[in-house]
Order: structure tokens, then C-alpha cells, then sequence
């Protein structure tokens, strides 16, 4: 079968292109990993689409939602539309290769065995998380440490205490999160000297400092995890000189993310790290290219995945819907097989 288009990616950006994509056309398919979990020791893979998204623990400002709601609860929405309008999902499946062929169509691989046809793709796959170097943060991965927002639900974790280490806005929501239980005790580290003022919205800053659990601490950051089979404690570092261990049940871990790139062509033009550049980005020497497409003609990009995205749900959606009107007038020109 030959698709129309093939989204590979359903956080806001690619949950925004289905939408708007199967809205207008017909044989329109969405990849996505799913949600990593461990169980029993195992890892695996289950169906949970909103990527990074789903683990927002308060939108307050999201156009049409006066009184807020969850990253879940509005990825939830935007799936439930896009499977409405007729987008078919594929979730969890990995996509493992990108392949152009002679007639002007794409080939998406996965590692589960799919194989995609389509006349245009757009990368929607977003970030991973940057890994925090320290001796036994590894061991101690999905015991007691993780990266991103937590999934359990903090009141019934009682009277515990829980490190954040970020100060940017997913950070900032996961500590409202878990502020909701009233007998945890919130540290947030912040490594350098740049405050959370400066990396979060005002909004997140104003309610954590009104929150009585929290304690925002200046130039910290943690250089160990300890635990026998569960985390017990942390060593942090005072400005990269005074090490001090102390007591931890959880440990959140927020420092940035990175592009998921490592399964394109070499041909896909990136930055340094990995970003996507498209159109004006990549300069006139790949020719003609419309808004949001990259070096290879018809393969487009949106959300967190392009060089200079602004990292906001609202930022990805409008990316998405955008991905999609490039498209259009990329099939209205090329000259490409109906089947």
C-alpha cells in the first residue's frame, strides 16, 4: 500500500499532523515508540501516545482550557481525534530506517518489521532525555531514579523525600506535581547559577515559591546515587567543591534532551547536535525547499525535533498543523506514483 503521508512521532507535533493530515487526506499512518517501562526486570514497550507531553503535570496555559488540565489528558484528546478523523496508529512500533527511492517515494522501517510506502513523511519523533553521568544513577534507573515527570500518583508515596534536578518548565511542573502530597518533603537543585526565574514561566515560579513542601536550592548538583537495590541516598556538590551526602527516596532528573535522529540518513541535514535543519536553514545549496522541509524533498520536520524549535506544547502543535499545508503544495508538484 501507498500511503499519503507517514508521521513518524505522537507528541503534540505529531498528534497535530494527523489530525490535520487524515482531516484532508485518506491512507495516512502515525508511528510511535510508545512508553519504555520495566516490568518484572524486562523492559518493554506500551501503548501510550504525547510523548514527553504526557508527563505535564499542569498546563495552565493552553488555548481553550480556562481552568487547565494534565499533558495526559490532552494528548488523550488529540488521539481520540486523530483516530475519529481516520489516522491509522502504530503504536508501539520503532522506526529503525528512512529510504528514498528512485520514483520519489519513501520506505519507513521499523524494527518490529513494518514497512511504510509513502509519498511524504514528516518527523514528528522529538527528544530523548539527556543522561545524568554520575556513578549509580544506571543501577539505580527505575528504582527510586528517573528521568522526566514521575507516573505514580505522589500521595500514595506518604512521607518521603524527592530530588528534582532541572529549572526549566517540565521540571517546574513535575515539582507541582508532586507537591500535591502534603507529607513530602521537594528539593529542587539548580546546577550554575542561572535561577529558575530564568529558565521557567512565571506562572510555575509563582506557585512553587507558595508551595510549603518545596525548597529551591542555588548550585547543587548531584555527583552520586547510593542505594542497595533502591536509592537511599545521594552525594551532592556545592558549586564543585563540598560533597555532602544526603537522604533520598525518589530522584527526578530533568537536564535536557536531545534530538532522535540516530536512525536517519546521513543526508537529512542536522546541526552539531543533532537538530533538523529545513528550508531557509539549510541554504539554497539542496534548492527550492517549502517551510519545514528538510534536504531530502518531501520529508518534513516539526516540533522539538528542529534546529531552533521553541520547546512548548503549543509551539509543537502549531508546528504539526504548519508540517502539513507544506505538504499539500509538496503533492500538488511532485511527480509521484499513485500506487
Amino acid at each position: 500500500m501507498l500511503h499519503n503521508l507517514v508521521i513518524v512521532g505522537a507528541g503534540p507535533a505529531g498528534l497535530s499532523a494527523a489530525i490535520n493530515g487524515a482531516s484532508e487526506l485518506d491512507k495516512v499512518a502515525l508511528i510511535d515508540s510508545g512508553r519504555k517501562e520495566m516490568v518484572e526486570g524486562a523492559t518493554r514497550y506500551r501503548r501510550l501516545l504525547g510523548g514527553q507531553a504526557i508527563g505535564s503535570a499542569a498546563i495552565e496555559n493552553y488555548l481553550g482550557f480556562p481552568d487547565g488540565l494534565t499533558g495526559a489528558e490532552l494528548m488523550l484528546l488529540a488521539e481520540k481525534q486523530a483516530s475519529r478523523l481516520g489516522a491509522e496508529i502504530r503504536c508501539p512500533e520503532h522506526a529503525s530506517s528512512l529510504e528514498l527511492l528512485k520514483d520519489g517515494t519513501k520506505i519507513i522501517r521499523t524494527k518490529e518489521g513494518g514497512e511504510y510506502r509513502t509519498k511524504a513523511v514528516i518527523l514528528a519523533n522529538g527528544l530523548s532525555y539527556r543522561k545524568l553521568d554520575a556513578p549509580g544513577i544506571k543501577e539505580l534507573l527505575n528504582y527510586g531514579v528517573q528521568y522526566g515527570a514521575p507516573t505514580f500518583n505522589p500521595r500514595n508515596l506518604g512521607q518521603c523525600t524527592i530530588y528534582v534536578v532541572g529549572g526549566a518548565n517540565s521540571a517546574g511542573q513535575a515539582i507541582l506535581h508532586l507537591a500535591q502530597n502534603p507529607e513530602a518533603t521537594i528539593k529542587v537543585l539548580i546546577r550554575g547559577t542561572k535561577t529558575i526565574h530564568q529558565q521557567m514561566s512565571k506562572y510555575l515560579v509563582d506557585r512553587i515559591q507558595a508551595s510549603k513542601n518545596v525548597e529551591v536550592l542555588q548550585g547543587l548538583s548531584v555527583v552520586e546515587a547510593l542505594g542497595r537495590g533502591r536509592l537511599e541516598k545521594l552525594v551532592v556538590e556545592v558549586l564543585e567543591s563540598k560533597r555532602t551526602e544526603v537522604l533520598a527516596n525518589h530522584l527526578c532528573i530533568f537536564i535536557g534532551a536531545a534530538p532522535k535522529v540516530d536512525w536517519l540518513p546521513d543526508k537529512l541535514v542536522r546541526d552539531p547536535l543533532g537538530f533538523i535543519g529545513t528550508d531557509v536553514v539549510i541554504g539554497s545549496i539542496h534548492g527550492h525547499r517549502l517551510p519545514q522541509e528538510t534536504s531530502i524533498p518531501g520529508v518534513f520536520a516539526a516540533g522539538d525535533i528542529l534546529f531552533g524549535s521553541t520547546k512548548r506544547i503549543a509551539a509543537g502543535v502549531g508546528s504539526g498543523s504548519s508540517a502539513v499545508q507544506s505538504l499539500h503544495r509538496y503533492l500538488a508538484t511532485a511527480k509521484l506514483p499513485c500506487s
